[in-house]
């Protein structure tokens, strides 16, 4: 199992999946990614700005929105674009060769297929979680089973934690065991809301929106001054 690492943004947004696939992908997924990043790290910074505000300030609320599906895609190929190299695992199942990834996944990221089961986009959050550096980026590939493969990504953008997970089995249910920094927190499958709030007034949201073929029972993301809790 790796150890958790920074990542630079240009990585994030970098085409090691395959010169060809990367081609014929374009620039979609990696413009959603990319907006993604920009627009989590804007939150951050107008929060932050808005706690120092006087209490008698008012502000109009921000609403962004981005797309669910282009987003879960972006994290399966960053996740297979931080790994392919110097990989010994397999990656995304104990069939795939440890020089790329399972062929089911770059089905994923082409849109071809979706993930399946337990498998996709996780938002961890836990009562009194508080947002880290705006800049903070990181990432730690998960590996298990017998043989094993490399079964998920954590990664950290504006101090917010996410989890990829590439397989139907649910995720390990103790991530802290893995990364410290993750204990007591609990995953949320393919978010659909973030919502910041300043002594008790809306401030900002993130709408996610995602196809009706991926969509989950509505759950939310929010945060009260520098902590975060889910809702």
């Amino acid at each position: 199992m790796s150890a958790p690492v920074t990542v630079p943004i240009g990585r994030l947004v970098s085409k090691i999946l395959c010169r060809n696939h990367n081609s014929v992908l374009g620039e979609e997924v990696d413009a959603a990614g990319k907006a993604f990043i920009d627009e989590m790290a804007a939150m951050v910074t107008l929060h932050e700005e808005r706690v120092r505000m006087p209490r008698h300030g008012r502000w109009p609320l921000l609403r962004r929105r981005v797309d669910g599906a282009l987003l879960e895609r972006w994290f399966v190929k960053t996740l297979v674009n931080l790994t392919v190299v110097g990989q010994e695992d397999p990656i995304g199942g104990s069939g795939a060769d440890s020089a790329r990834p399972a062929r089911e996944l770059v089905e994923v990221v082409f849109g071809e297929r979706n993930l399946e089961g337990y498998a996709g986009l996780y938002l961890g959050a836990a009562p009194g979680m508080r947002t880290a550096d705006v800049g903070d980026k990181s990432f730690i590939a998960i590996s298990h089973g017998d043989p094993p493969f490399v079964s998920g990504g954590l990664f950290v953008f504006a101090g917010w934690p996410f989890l990829i997970w590439l397989v139907p089995d649910q995720p390990p249910p103790a991530l802290g065991v893995i990364v410290p920094q993750w204990s007591g927190i609990r995953l949320v499958k393919r978010m659909t809301l973030f919502e910041y709030k300043v002594r008790r007034h809306q401030s900002q949201r993130l709408e996610v929106r995602w196809p009706p073929s991926l969509r989950r029972p509505r759950r939310r993301a929010g945060s009260r001054r520098r902590g975060a809790r889910p809702r």
